[in-house]
């Protein structure tokens, strides 16, 4: 879900500024399904954020909503 036209960092970075580096995430698994917009990535920026039509490369610095990880099952949710 997108609130209006705004994009995420979602925990996926370039390994290096070269405009076609390998990805990985932070936790530091490697990442292997892409999915750049056409023209991505197109900087030596290193931070990955998605968008409603694909990844993108961006400085680090920009604020975006952000999601975050979740592990497999069913975990209960403290609500404290």
């Amino acid at each position: 879900m997108f609130l209006g036209d705004s994009d995420y960092w979602f925990g996926l970075y370039k390994v290096s500024a070269r405009r076609k580096a390998d990805t990985k995430w932070y936790d530091g698994n490697p990442s292997t399904y892409r999915n750049w917009q056409r023209g991505e990535p197109n900087s030596k920026a290193t931070c990955v954020r998605y968008t409603k039509d694909g990844f993108r490369d961006r400085d680090c610095s920009i604020e975006y909503y952000y999601t975050c990880k979740k592990g497999a099952g069913n975990q209960p949710v403290s609500s404290s």
